[in-house]
C-alpha cells in the first residue's frame, strides 16, 4: 500500500460551474484537505501521484488567474490519471 498515491477525490458543491477538489483520499485511506495537500506538495515535490494505464502523474501546484494555489496533476498523455478522472468519495 502506497501512502503517497491519491485514489479518490471529493469535489465542491454540484451547483458550481467548475469542479473544485476539496479533499483527497490516499491509498492508505488517509484523507487530506486541499489546503493540506498544497502544503505537502510544495514541501515534497514529485512525491504524491495518481496512477492509471501504467503511468504515474505527479501532483503539482497550479495557480488561478488570481494567484490562488490549487493541486493538479502534471499533464501527460493519459487522461485517466488526472485528478478529476478519479473516483469520488
Amino acid at each position: 500500500m502506497d501512502a503517497n498515491r491519491v485514489i479518490a477525490v471529493r469535489v465542491g458543491p454540484p451547483e458550481t460551474a467548475e469542479h473544485h477538489i476539496t479533499h483527497f483520499k490516499m491509498e492508505s485511506r488517509v484523507e487530506m484537505t486541499q489546503y493540506e495537500m498544497i502544503i505537502y506538495v510544495q514541501a515534497t515535490p514529485k512525491t504524491y501521484y495518481t496512477y492509471a494505464d501504467g503511468k504515474k502523474a505527479y501532483l503539482e501546484i497550479g495557480r488561478t488567474i488570481d494567484g490562488v494555489p490549487y493541486v493538479r496533476t502534471h499533464s501527460d498523455s493519459t487522461p485517466d490519471n488526472n485528478l478529476l478522472s478519479l473516483p469520488r468519495f
